[in-house]
């Protein structure tokens, strides 16, 4: 047991700590949760105008394609201007007058910091992606 705790120790030290607090800030923030729960609301409503507008849905099978081209597109959207506007933002943030001491103060490398935004907003892109994909899956 004690070897363990050890490789565990070394895993959670090597972890990138912007990272964790990047993560935990947008968990706690209320926008990630409202972009995810307007995205859904736009995904649903987009499923049931597709399956409303179409009056041959049951004898014509080109209608799921069609439906996760839409799908796709507004994921791809919210992905290109979401996530790029949020990952900017709370880099600016970082530039703030109440943060600047941190920056003298701190040991992480300013290489470290950028790529713990980075992950960070790779991280919120999966979560959109697993939040589109039962959406996606259902039009097969």
């Amino acid at each position: 047991m004690k070897e363990r705790s050890g490789i565990l120790a070394r895993i959670d030290d090597a972890f990138n700590p912007i990272v964790v607090k990047e993560l935990r800030q947008a968990v706690h923030g209320k926008f990630v949760a409202a972009v995810l729960i307007v995205l859904l609301v736009i995904q649903i409503t987009a499923i049931g105008l597709i399956i409303i507008s179409s009056d041959d849905i049951s004898t014509r099978f080109d209608h799921g394609r069609n439906a996760f081209m839409i799908l796709q597109s507004i994921m791809l959207g919210i992905c290109l201007l979401f996530v790029p506007a949020y990952t900017a933002f709370r880099l600016g943030s970082e530039r703030s007058d109440t943060n600047v001491d941190l920056f003298f103060i701190t040991t992480i490398r300013p290489r470290a910091i950028i790529s713990g935004k980075v992950f960070a907003a790779l991280v919120i892109t999966v979560l959109i992606f697993s939040a589109c994909m039962p959406f996606m899956v259902f039009t097969y």
